[in-house]
């Protein structure tokens, strides 16, 4: 993984060498929705490493 400048949260590498990215957001979502821009960047990351799946596990901050 060294040799690739973006780097997922969590990257599942199976041996048959399928990937699965995992991204986690620890921010405080006002909308009680996840932003366009943390959709891209997952989208980007599933593109850039070729992955077959991708998750992201969200932790919302409750007033």
């Amino acid at each position: 993984m060294a040799d690739k400048p973006l780097r997922p949260d969590i990257l599942l590498k199976h041996c048959s060498g399928k990937q699965f990215i995992i991204d986690t957001k620890w921010k405080n979502y006002s909308y009680d929705s996840i932003s366009s821009q943390d959709l891209r960047q997952i989208y980007v990351y599933a593109d850039y490493w070729d992955a077959v799946g991708v998750c992201c596990f969200i932790h919302m901050q409750t007033l």
